[in-house]
């Protein structure tokens, strides 16, 4: 049976008509015209908030009152929460969303999934810290217990997706005691081995992990450790290569990354490489990014850094956290990934492919309170490109046209006070955009 598409200019406004028709039809039209104007509905109810929803709709119609249909209609029309989208062109798109597995869809405005920078979702602050679980080599963060590794597989009860085993070339780290999210975004970049809960480190390769005890290969001999002593272990992987793809933050802390099939007023659902369909509800995700070959994100590519200033290189700028290792803050949320800079410091590097545009969104770091003042610069080829001082401490996002450069330039400097102190600078979300 072909199904029926329906072109909508506003979602409530497109929904709400539609009840007023079932209203009137109930007073003044047939027992048929009625059935008709249900079927619509639900219909519409089908595309605009799932299928979940759709049914209840209509076991309410096929059971009930007109006035139970209506008054159901009204409380979900207001289920559907607005999403803020950050697009390619700088611009900030703001309503409720619909995606199939190639276009995402805010109100009438459609915009290719590949060209989304950030989606970010009305939800409750995410968890900074993960209790226990695993860290996959893509970067991907899964919360569970039960950890066994044995037989080159690791074992998880996840909080998520229940029972699972993973291969152990896919995994990166073992949580056995809560960690901090921010400590866990490189952690590829480290050694494997043990850490403990004092913060002592062993070196070495894991052989085993039991409920009892960790068995770390340093070269030597097997060290059987007390289990209840480790807080992470480091198995010795290598980060995946990044493919095109999307990320999902969970409010739990979690990251979920793979290939979006679709996203309505209930869930998003993706594709993963490891766990295959995963329907993730949306009151659990705080966000969510592609990253490609059509975005880029700068923390994928080399970075050669120059610091001076008052501090000298005492404080060198941080990927994906600040200087004192806390998250990126933006306008009161958690930036998923981007620089913490202070003045005097140059950030370079070079795209390789001709690419169209740099987008970011800049600010005073909060946490100084109302402290401080910079100048942002972005060079191509070293020469200026776009400038912007900032002293309101409001955030500001940024599109800068490349014109053919090969070499990047990310400026902070000082402000009109000439000074560098408190000159602290998130750049949030920063990309380069091939088109």
């Amino acid at each position: 049976m072909r199904r029926t598409t329906i072109n909508y200019p506003h979602k409530t406004s497109f929904f709400t008509s539609s009840v007023l028709r079932v209203c009137a039809s109930s007073v003044n039209d047939s027992n048929r015209s009625y059935r008709n104007h249900i079927r619509r509905l639900v219909l519409i109810a089908s595309q605009f908030f799932g299928n979940t929803l759709a049914t209840q709709l209509k076991a309410l119609a096929m059971r009930g009152s007109a006035l139970s249909v209506i008054l159901w209609c009204c409380s979900t029309a207001s289920f559907a929460a607005d999403i803020h989208v950050l697009g390619t062109d700088g611009a900030w798109r703001k309503g409720p969303a619909l995606a199939d597995a190639t276009t995402l869809t805010i109100n009438n405005n459609k915009l290719p999934l590949t060209q989304v920078i950030m989606a970010r979702h009305a939800t409750s602050a995410i968890a900074q810290v993960v209790d226990s679980g695993v860290v996959l080599t893509n970067g991907d963060i899964i919360a569970g217990g039960g950890l066994v590794f044995q037989n080159g597989q690791v074992t998880i009860s996840s909080d998520r997706f229940g029972l699972r085993t993973f291969p152990a070339a896919a995994i990166a780290a073992l949580m056995l005691a809560p960690q901090r999210t921010v400590k866990l975004l490189r952690i590829t970049d480290t050694s494997a081995g043990a850490i403990f809960a004092n913060g002592d480190a062993l070196s070495g390769n894991l052989a085993f992990l039991n409920a009892a005890s960790a068995g770390i290969d340093t070269g030597r001999r097997i060290m059987d450790m007390p289990r209840a002593r480790i807080s992470l272990l480091r198995l010795a992987t290598t980060a995946v290569p990044p493919v095109a793809q999307h990320h999902v933050r969970l409010v739990s802390g979690e990251l979920i990354s793979g290939i979006m099939t679709s996203l309505n007023n209930e869930s998003l659902l993706l594709t993963h490489a490891l766990i295959g369909d995963v329907q993730l509800p949306l009151s659990m995700i705080s966000h969510w990014r592609y990253s490609g070959d059509s975005v880029i994100p700068i923390n994928r590519l080399t970075l050669t850094t120059k610091q001076s200033g008052f501090l000298d290189a005492g404080i060198a700028p941080s990927m994906d956290k600040t200087w004192r290792n806390e998250p990126l803050m933006i306008d009161g949320q958690v930036a998923e990934f981007g620089l913490g800079t202070r003045a005097r410091c140059n950030i370079s590097f070079d795209v390789m492919n001709p690419a169209t545009s740099f987008i970011a969104t800049v600010a005073l770091d909060a946490s100084y309170g109302l402290r401080g003042d910079a100048m942002v610069r972005v060079l191509g080829d070293d020469k200026p490109l776009f400038e912007i001082a900032l002293t309101d401490h409001k955030s500001h996002t940024i599109v800068v046209p490349l014109h053919g450069a090969r070499r990047i330039t990310l400026v902070t400097d000082a402000g009109a006070d000439g000074t560098t102190i408190d000159d602290e600078v998130i750049w949030a979300w920063p990309v380069v955009v091939r088109q």
